[in-house]
Parts: structure tokens; C-alpha cells; sequence
């Protein structure tokens, strides 16, 4: 993690190839790169096209006319130290931005919050600092060209029972675009099918026409309806509504509403089934909405996995939570109007690098908390967004999902560059992510209004870090979210908070956050997370009275089977050097065993334990 890589690739194009053909001879060929993690210059036949600098975003870069060849060609990533490039930023920097530093990690310490990369891969107070680069998805090339990015949802329903669901198109962005479509009509065309539309049982369908504005913006011109006239002809019907541009050149204004009288609705566990729709939108060239056949799309159909659901952060006015602390406000899910229970787990990234990460093992652990009879998960802001196939799995199984944006345990700058860029990454992010109905809420961060209050500089200078604060989470990520998925989720700046005086205007409630004592007026509003080291953790008199508990735990030991698989029988003891360089946490040791010791015996450290260990060991091997 400390030294530059560069990452090289040779390919060969073929003009009797036709997909090759394509590539040579298009006006605009693209360049898609996807898990550039993070800091990098990309080159093309000794051509810089471009750099990327944010592990969280798709980098597509459209290539000069000519710059591909037929026969041999060579792409390089060239990628810099992320923690030389972050500590590079930070001295560009007017002033100090504090970060949490863990113990037992590198002696030079790197501003992680000054580089868009997984937090943790700088180390954390569970795990190690490796701080890894490389590609850790995709790289193609494909022809340029008006195209389908994606689908923005928003969801609603009445008191009569029936669900709208209402089909944003997202366009591939304008640089993409030749300049020969501008003022094109397009047409969009929504079709939900169930269960889905290759044998629908049931269907609705919509259309609306879409301009290309010169590259002003997107906009629709009121599009058509179409009625569910397949399948079970009584379920809805669909409207298309039209709308201005947004002046984003990769989200249009038109939409496409797609109306259930009597909608299959999709449930957490433990409240109901999870039955599916499947979604099919396609773009077509030319306004073609009242025709009975439409032109061949322009790219292929764009299919999603949709459950039809509304959800709901219930804050409502509440009597205390206990006696001697102040009355308050509720904090729970609504979901189709039914309060929800909320059990579960926080998820910290599966290994330490991204590709060791496998869609098997999620669906394991997943399907593990479901057994526990959880029905909600929280994908930690330290962390790194998941694939979609993590979300899919917790469609499936009914878990809702708390997503929080990768920003942890930090303060965060607010230099226009950075602010342009993470706005980019929610709108992208939330664009990918918002069409799953497990995910029930979108967190901006974790524990950073907490961390005002850690830092010797916020302290002594609060209003500096506080408008800071409000700067990147409420007034740039908050409307990049909103925009990017509508109203049909709750949003919270942070967690743990509590909550907001206002939603309009949009007026925080700030006040100490980090308080454990159950009198403390921390768990009359909002969520907390319960962190108490020196108490027993089985003793429910030390746990906090909160309207909400969104992280709480307590250390481990690591898995024996699996450490004992990368170690020495030396390393064996419970004070054993390596076990305790391993540890990240201070005191985490004397607390674990002090904790064990509050219900078991304690085992004894030195070498007697290695040579049990090694003598069960053999014996095993021996059996």
C-alpha cells in the first residue's frame, strides 16, 4: 500500500471481428472502468485519456477517433500511494481536518478523509492497515452512443390500497452523446410485469417521449399512457407524466407512472412474503409511443428486480424513554404502514480486500442472520458499497438494509473539488442501489457529528467543523441522495444523532450524541450506538433506554481454527506477542478478559496453553 503499481493490459482488435469492427470505426468508442481503487492515470496506446480518483465511482472516458488500432493494443493504470496522495491533499489544505487514528497501525499516519477509498483499508480498531490498490472490477470498451444507464424509482400508496410507481430514465452522460442527436425525441418505454415480463401474469405498461436539448438538458414532452392489457386486464393502468430538464445530462425530467390497483407488496422478514416484479424499460430512436410496433431499441432492454413497498422513519412526539430523562420523539421503520420491529447487525466489508470478498459468502452470512430471525442490516460507513448481489440477497430474504455513504470516525473537507466529487458518488451510488426494496434508509455517515466532539481542534473551534459539517452532508450529499432516489426513503445525516428539530426547513437537533448513562437526554431523540467496555455486557441494567440502537457490541477473540491456520503454537497464548500486535483496540485485551472472567474461567497464559493446543492439535491430525 505504500508504493505506486502500474496495471497493463494488451489486446487485440480485429476488423473481421465484427464487435471489433464496431470499435474501430465508431465515431466515440468508450472506455468503462469499474473498481479503480484509487488514485490513478490511464493510458491508451501511449495516450494519456484520463485519471480517476475515487474507488467508489464507474470512470468512463470517451477515446479520440482513431486512437484505437487494429492489431495490438496496450492500456495501462498507473496508480499512486493512496495514503502519499491523501497525506499530498491534506497539505493543500487551509487547516487541520481530524481524523480517528487506531491503534497499532503504521507509524506514519495517512488522512484517509482526504481520499475516496475504503476507509478501513487504513486500518480500523478490528483490522489491519493494508491500504491495497489495483482494479477490482471490470475494464471494457463498447461503442459510444445514447444509451439506457439506469432507472430512478419513486414509489407511493393510498388509503384505497393501490401503489404508483413512478420511471425516471438515466441516460449515459452528455460527453458520450455524438453531436448529431442533439434536439433527437426519444422514446421511453416502462413496462412491470409479475411475476415477470417473459410470462406475465399480470402487466402495466407506460411510454414517454424524451428530447435531447442540445445538451442543455433532458426533458419530456407529457408522453402517453397505456393500459394493463395483458394478463389480468383489472390490476392499473399506466400514465406517463412529462417534465423540464434538470440540467443534469444524465437525468432526464420525464416519467413514466405505472399505477397497481391491487399491487403485491413486498414485506421484511417476519412481516410477510417478499414476491417481485420485474421491470423492463427500453430507449427507443424516434418518438414512437402511439405506435403499435416500436423501432428496435437503441440498447438492449434494461431489467430490474423490483418489490413494491413503501417505507417510513416514524418521528413522532414521545414520552420519556425512562424515568428522569426528557420526553422525546419516536425513531422507528414504517414499512406499507405497519410498524416494524427493527433486529439485526451492523456489516464491516467480509475480508480485507475487495476481491476476496465473494457473492457466496454474503449470501451465507445473510442467510445466517435471517435464521437468527434478524430483519435488518446496516452496511457501515467505513466500509465500501456492496455488489449487487448482496442486495439482491436481501430482497430476497426479506432484510431491510440501513446504507450508509463511505464516510467514518472523521471529519471531512469541504473544498469544492472534493464536494463535486462525493455528490457524484451519492448520485451514482444511490442511482445504482435505490431500485432494491430491502433498502430501507440512507445514512450520510457514521458517527462524524459524534466525532465534533472527539478532536482537540473541533473542540476549540466548533463552529468551523459544524459548518463544515452542514456543508457536506445537508447542503451537498442530502440533495445529491434526494435527487438520486426522490422521496421514497427516509434520509439521515448521521448516525448515531439526535434527529431533527425541522424536515422543512431542514433544522438539526445537535446535542451530545456520545452519551452511555441511561439519564442522559442521547436516548430520548434519534438512534445511538452502546460502546461500554468496563460493564457486563450480558447485564441488561447497562444497557442504554433508546428509542433506537443502531450499533452496539463488544471485542472477540479471533476464530481459534482460523488463526491457528497463519500461526505458531507460540503464538498460541492468550498474552502472546503476536496476539497482542494484532490487537487494535486499547485495552482491548485486560476487557476481554475481563469480561470472560465476569462468567468463566480464565484460561492460563503462557507456554501450557501453546502445548495444549499443539498436543490437541496432533492428536486431532493423528485421529
Amino acid at each position: 500500500g505504500l508504493e505506486n503499481w502500474t496495471f497493463i493490459a494488451s489486446f487485440e482488435l480485429r476488423n473481421d471481428v465484427p464487435a471489433d469492427r464496431a470499435l474501430l470505426t465508431t465515431a466515440r468508442p468508450v472506455l468503462d472502468l469499474e473498481g479503480v481503487d484509487t488514485v490513478a492515470t490511464i493510458t491508451l496506446n501511449g495516450v494519456r485519456i484520463g485519471e480517476a480518483n475515487s474507488a467508489f465511482l464507474r470512470w468512463r472516458y470517451a477515446l479520440p477517433a482513431g486512437l484505437l488500432r487494429e492489431g495490438a493494443n496496450r492500456l495501462e493504470v498507473a496508480f499512486v500511494a493512496a495514503g502519499h496522495y491523501a497525506n499530498a491533499q491534506r497539505e493543500l489544505y487551509p487547516y487541520e481536518v481530524p481524523f480517528t487514528n487506531y491503534y497499532h497501525l503504521p507509524p506514519e499516519p495517512f488522512h484517509r478523509n482526504f481520499v475516496r477509498k475504503t476507509p478501513s483499508d487504513f486500518g480500523w480498531d478490528w483490522g489491519p492497515a493494508f491500504i491495497p490498490c489495483g482494479i477490482t472490477g471490470s475494464a471494457r470498451l463498447h461503442n459510444g452512443g445514447v444509451s439506457l444507464d439506469g432507472v430512478r424509482l419513486e414509489q407511493h400508496l393510498n388509503d384505497a390500497g393501490a401503489a404508483t410507481m413512478v420511471v425516471r430514465p438515466v441516460l449515459a452522460p452528455r460527453e458520450f452523446i455524438a453531436d448529431s442527436h442533439d434536439g433527437a425525441v426519444l422514446s421511453f418505454h416502462a413496462e412491470l410485469c409479475f411475476p415477470d415480463c417473459a410470462a406475465p401474469m399480470e402487466y402495466v405498461r407506460g411510454c414517454v417521449d424524451v428530447a435531447l436539448d442540445n445538451g442543455e438538458g433532458l426533458g419530456g414532452d407529457g408522453g402517453r399512457g397505456g393500459g394493463s392489457d395483458g394478463g389480468r386486464g383489472d390490476n392499473g393502468g399506466a400514465v406517463a407524466g412529462g417534465g423540464a430538464g434538470t440540467g443534469d445530462d444524465e437525468s432526464v425530467g420525464a416519467a413514466v407512472s405505472l399505477v397497481l390497483s391491487r399491487p403485491h407488496l413486498w414485506w421484511p422478514r417476519g412481516y410477510g412474503d417478499q414476491p417481485f416484479y420485474q421491470l423492463r424499460t427500453t430507449l427507443h430512436a424516434s418518438s414512437a409511443c402511439d405506435a403499435a410496433t416500436p423501432p428496435p431499441p437503441l440498447s438492449p432492454p434494461l431489467l430490474r428486480r423490483v418489490g413494491v413497498r413503501t417505507v417510513q422513519l416514524v418521528t413522532e412526539p414521545a414520552p420519556a424513554p425512562t424515568p428522569g430523562t426528557p420526553p422525546g420523539e419516536t425513531f422507528y421503520f414504517r414499512v406499507n404502514g405497519v410498524a416494524v420491529f427493527a433486529k439485526g447487525a451492523n456489516l464491516i466489508p467480509a475480508h480485507v480486500f475487495a476481491t476476496g470478498e465473494s457473492d457466496e459468502r454474503w449470501a451465507w452470512l445473510l442467510q445466517m442472520a435471517a435464521e437468527a430471525e434478524m430483519n435488518m442490516v446496516r452496511v457501515w460507513g467505513g466500509g465500501r458499497y456492496q455488489r449487487d448481489a448482496f442486495y439482491d440477497e436481501c430482497d430476497a430474504l426479506g432484510l431491510l438494509v440501513w446504507q450508509e455513504l463511505m464516510f467514518a470516525c472523521a471529519l471531512y473537507p469541504r473544498d469544492e473539488a472534493f464536494l463535486q466529487l462525493v455528490a457524484r458518488e451519492a448520485e451514482e451510488q444511490v442511482t445504482r442501489l435505490a431500485t432494491h426494496p430491502s433498502i430501507a434508509v440512507w445514512g450520510a455517515n457514521n458517527e462524524n457529528e459524534a466525532a465534533l466532539r472527539w478532536y482537540a481542534e473541533s473542540r476549540a473551534s466548533r463552529d468551523v467543523y459544524l459548518t463544515d459539517f452542514v456543508k457536506l452532508y445537508v447542503e451537498t450529499l442530502r440533495p445529491a441522495v434526494l435527487a438520486s432516489d426522490g422521496l421514497s426513503r427516509p434520509f439521515v445525516d448521521t448516525s448515531p444523532s439526535n434527529g431533527l428539530l425541522s424536515e422543512m426547513p431542514y433544522v438539526k437537533r445537535w446535542g451530545n450524541v456520545n452519551a452511555k448513562d441511561r439519564k442522559s437526554e442521547a436516548g430520548s431523540f434519534g438512534d445511538i450506538h452502546h460502546y461500554d467496555y468496563d460493564a457486563d455486557c450480558e447485564d441488561p441494567s447497562v444497557y442504554p433506554a433508546a428509542r433506537f440502537i443502531s450499533e452496539h457490541g463488544f471485542q472477540s477473540f479471533p476464530s481459534f481454527r482460523l488463526y491457528r491456520a497463519v500461526t505458531e503454537p507460540q503464538d498460541w497464548s492468550r498474552d502472546s506477542e503476536l496476539l497482542e500486535y494484532r490487537m487494535r483496540h486499547p485495552k482491548g485485551t485486560a476487557q476481554m478478559l475481563a469480561m470472560i472472567q465476569r462468567h468463566y474461567r480464565v484460561p492460563p497464559a503462557g507456554n501450557a496453553v501453546a502445548a495444549a493446543a499443539t498436543s490437541s492439535a496432533t492428536a486431532t491430525a493423528a485421529t
